[in-house]
């Protein structure tokens, strides 16, 4: 065959085909160019069967992905607990003289607050932690404020 043989349209397709089945890199160049490449059996299996190993991995990754994605969810839930327990005992460990001082200081910091309930508030919530303490007297005071806005 003379190159100019080589050229005709025939000559270059039986080329090709020649080269797809030996598996050269024709093959390989003609795929990633898009041109559709009609394999054999044993080789349209092997790309099956690679593309399921692919996938089989991808599915493994992928619940692998989300067990690490609970386990840290669970880790910054039990982290935010300890937290929470650390402000609570931040606040309530000390059951001495300290924590009646600490009492009597945020119910006398309420300016709506009497001194018969100051001393009902120090009774009632003598160990109690000090945001909890605050929260509450806040409702009371807004229910006092309430009871005095209907009597006028």
């Amino acid at each position: 065959m003379t190159p100019k043989d080589l050229n005709l349209p025939e000559n270059r397709a039986r080329k090709i085909k020649e080269r797809q089945q030996s598996g050269s890199a024709v093959r390989d160049l003609l795929f990633s160019a898009g041109v559709e490449i009609e394999f054999k059996r044993p080789v349209r299996q092997k790309i099956e069967t690679h593309q399921n190993k692919i996938r089989k991995q991808l599915r493994l990754l992928q619940a692998e992905n989300k067990k690490q994605k609970a386990r840290l969810e669970r880790k910054q839930l039990q982290h935010e607990k300890s937290l929470c327990k650390q402000k609570e005992n931040a606040f309530g460990h000390v059951k001495s003289r300290y924590a009646e001082e600490r009492t009597l200081c945020t119910v006398s910091t309420a300016s709506s607050v009497s001194e018969t309930s100051k001393a009902s508030f120090h009774s009632e919530f003598g160990s109690i932690p000090r945001y909890i303490l605050q929260r509450r007297i806040h409702e009371h005071n807004l229910k006092s404020d309430e009871i005095r806005a209907k009597g006028t």
